[in-house]
Parts: C-alpha cells; sequence; structure tokens
C-alpha cells in the first residue's frame, strides 16, 4: 500500500468545562429555596400562633357560667394557654387556686362574684 495522506481528520479541540459554574449555580439557587421556604414557615407558625391566641381567648370570653363545673374547666383550660408573662401567671394561679372550689364535686354552687372578678382581670391582663 502506498502512503496516503490523511487529510479530514482534525486534531483535538479544546471543549470549555462549566461544570464546576453549573454545579455552583444550582447549589445556589437550592440554598436560596430552602432560605425562603424555612422564613416563610416561620412567619406562618407565628401567624397560626396568635390565631390561636386570639381564637383562645374568644372562647374565654364566651364562657356560659351557668353550669360552673364546665366554666371551671374551661377558664382552667384556656387561662393555661394564654398566660404567659409574669403577672398574667399570678392572676392565673390565684384564679386556679379559687377555682378548685369548683371542680372534683358531684355537686358544685353557682361561681361567687369574687371569681367572676378574677376571671375579668384575667382577661384585661391577658387581652392588654
Amino acid at each position: 500500500m502506498q502512503d496516503i495522506a490523511i487529510r479530514d481528520i482534525k486534531p483535538l479541540v479544546q471543549i470549555p468545562d462549566y461544570s464546576i459554574f453549573l454545579f455552583s449555580a444550582i447549589i445556589i439557587a437550592l440554598v436560596l429555596v430552602v432560605i425562603t421556604l424555612i422564613i416563610f414557615l416561620f412567619k406562618y407558625l407565628k401567624n397560626r400562633r396568635d390565631n390561636l391566641r386570639k381564637s383562645y381567648l374568644k372562647a374565654l370570653k364566651n364562657i356560659d357560667f351557668s353550669n360552673s363545673k364546665k366554666s371551671a374547666y374551661e377558664i382552667t383550660k384556656y387561662a393555661k394557654l394564654l398566660a404567659k408573662d409574669e403577672r398574667s401567671m399570678q392572676i392565673y394561679e390565684d384564679l386556679i387556686q379559687k377555682l378548685e372550689v369548683y371542680k372534683y364535686r358531684k355537686d358544685v354552687a353557682q361561681i361567687d362574684d369574687e371569681v367572676k372578678k378574677y376571671y375579668r382581670l384575667f382577661i384585661e391582663v391577658v387581652n392588654g
């Protein structure tokens, strides 16, 4: 065979490699999405907590005193969920101590005016 020159084969070409930049961009985008989701989650939970607090306060304001035992338990339940600062905790403890008379018994009397005053004071402090 004769030596034939091969003219259609081209030399190697340098191909630019952008994979590290692409990978970095994807990682940065994912981190930004995660940070955004975390921020929205915190805002949602804070808003939800405020809405729950409003619903607890509304339920506490709408307690019917015709059934003393039931209302004593409801006041205890919602007041515990609403008492956060030092003053409201002190009033809560006093109120619970006064409500003990109306719990854990078969027959109870109507809730007296002193307990209702503490109840209204607690609502004012929490509603503040």
